[in-house]
């Protein structure tokens, strides 16, 4: 059992701004590629429909390993709107095991 989950935590971070960036990139993306196909080289909107196709497939991907982000100590599934794991009873961007909520402790989901 590691001493701290810094690593883990650092992860799960990232996978959080990475699908911050795409969702909020969305329109921007869409309206540079439809721009540029449509009035700059005159495709015809068909032409633009595997970009969104692409940034859909990216969109899903991106928040469903966000979703299944497992716990660092048990690798359970951690739910995004949790504070403490449900399985295990690690709190949220804990640095050790010292600072563990009790297993079994009450359901802490944001409403």
């Amino acid at each position: 059992m590691p001493d701290s989950y810094e690593t883990e935590w650092r992860a799960y971070r990232k996978i959080r701004l990475r699908a911050l960036l795409v969702f909020l990139g969305y329109i921007p993306c869409m309206l540079a590629v439809g721009a540029t196909f449509l009035l700059l080289l005159h495709f015809t909107a068909v032409a633009v429909i595997p970009f969104f196709l692409a940034y859909a497939l990216l969109m899903c991907v991106t928040f469903f390993q966000l979703m299944l982000w497992g716990c660092p100590r048990c690798g359970h599934i951690y739910g995004r709107f949790r504070y403490d794991c449900k399985q295990c009873g690690l709190r949220k961007w804990a640095g050790d095991d010292e600072e563990v909520a009790e297993a079994g402790a009450s359901d802490s989901v944001i409403q």
